[in-house]
């Protein structure tokens, strides 16, 4: 702790550094995918998860080409957006505890911790360019406490980026609108996204045969394409299907959704410390993290690890910014609290998450090799 002490500047400068290596390490190298996503549009008519695809159309123009290069930029801005997104809340608390002689230790441990573990943005760095990252930064525009019209609009917005925004952003989202403004609020902007998530359900189906929008969206694409084209005409029940199938065989991720449970626990010790406890208060909080239980146990477990914990790390920083007690029971080294996140910092420099497992240096290499090797 004396070299945090010294220079938590310096420490948090080689943090930035060795995260900014991590990130060439883990990022890969195959982007059909994920271009392919951002190729989708309305031409045939309304489609689910196809809005930002719809814009770049609007401005390409219809039929034209969307370059690969453009998405990798656009990607790019959306994981930078998000890191100082973070980074801002991070300073935040610095700011408000200048006069504490603990507080630079303190928030650069967090920091380089938070940073470097694969089950958090390295993760987004691996997935670069997924849409539930355009997604959380509706969910990170709530630590400035935007207008709830604003936000239930934004919401339903999010929802024709992708379906998954209901289910993995915006429990997080209504539970910090019912914080500030109560049930009516909250019930506002669940109404908003639900309206829009029914749409998509019921009327988000291409208008034409798979082969006929596949050589659609070929005709638009500079670089080679991959995608399973299927999972714009499944239904819910095939969804879930699905879904089942992916949680039988990613087994191997419990130990990280134990691990986001773990980090519940500062939001645990925010809820008890509130002085009220209403019926709404406990079916708010309670739906919050019972919906993530259940709803993460039949997703895409190797990214919902990092979603989950991501949505849970913002969480935590923003009631601690609205709960002086909070705030002080992490930055209190003599605390529990504080001794449980330093624990499970340490414990997420382990899980493994999507694309990202723990840092293998070996890796650098034959990435490195394989990078130039695509130029």
């Amino acid at each position: 702790m004396n070299t945090f002490k010294r220079s938590p500047r310096a420490v948090l400068i080689i943090t930035v550094l060795v995260f900014s290596a991590m990130v060439f390490v883990d990022h890969r190298i195959a982007w059909q995918w994920i271009y392919t996503h951002w190729l989708f549009d309305y031409h045939f008519g309304f489609m689910k998860r196809s809005l930002i695809g719809e814009l770049l159309a609007l401005a390409f123009g219809s039929g034209h080409v969307v370059p690969l290069e453009t998405v990798r930029i656009l990607s790019w801005i959306i994981l930078i957006a998000n890191t100082a997104l973070f980074a801002n809340f991070l300073l935040t608390h610095a700011k408000s505890l200048r006069n504490q002689a603990e507080k630079s230790p303190n928030l650069v441990l967090f920091a380089c911790f938070f940073l470097l573990a694969p089950v958090g943005l390295r993760n987004f760095a691996y997935d670069l360019g997924r849409f539930d990252q355009v997604s959380f930064l509706l969910l990170l525009t709530q630590w400035f406490n935007p207008p709830v019209f604003l936000t239930a609009v934004a919401a339903a917005i999010m929802v024709l980026v992708h379906e998954n925004f209901i289910f993995i952003l915006l429990p997080a989202i209504l539970l910090v609108v019912y914080s500030r403004k109560g049930w009516v609020a909250s019930l506002g902007v669940a109404s908003l996204a639900g309206f829009a998530t029914l749409a998509v359900v019921f009327a988000g189906k291409p208008g034409a045969p798979i082969e006929q929008l596949w050589a659609y969206i070929q005709s638009k694409a500079n670089s080679p394409l991959d995608y399973n084209l299927r999972l714009l005409y499944w239904n819910l029940h095939d969804q879930l299907e699905v879904n089942k199938g992916i949680y039988a065989d990613n087994l191997k991720y419990l130990p990280g959704f134990f691990f986001c449970f773990l980090w519940c626990l500062p939001l645990i010790a925010f809820y008890r410390k509130l002085e009220t406890k209403s019926a709404t208060d406990k079916l708010a909080w309670l739906g919050v993290f019972v919906g993530y239980v259940g709803i993460f146990m039949l997703s895409d477990w190797a990214r919902s690890i990092s979603d989950l914990f991501l949505v849970l790390s913002f969480l935590i920083l923003y009631f601690a910014k609205t709960s002086p007690e909070l705030q002080q029971q992490i930055l209190n080294p003599s605390s529990r609290m504080r001794k449980a996140l330093i624990a499970l910092i340490l414990v997420s420099l382990v899980v493994p998450a999507g694309g990202v497992d723990i840092p293998r240096v070996y890796k650098f290499k034959e990435l490195v090799v394989r990078y130039f090797h695509t130029l």
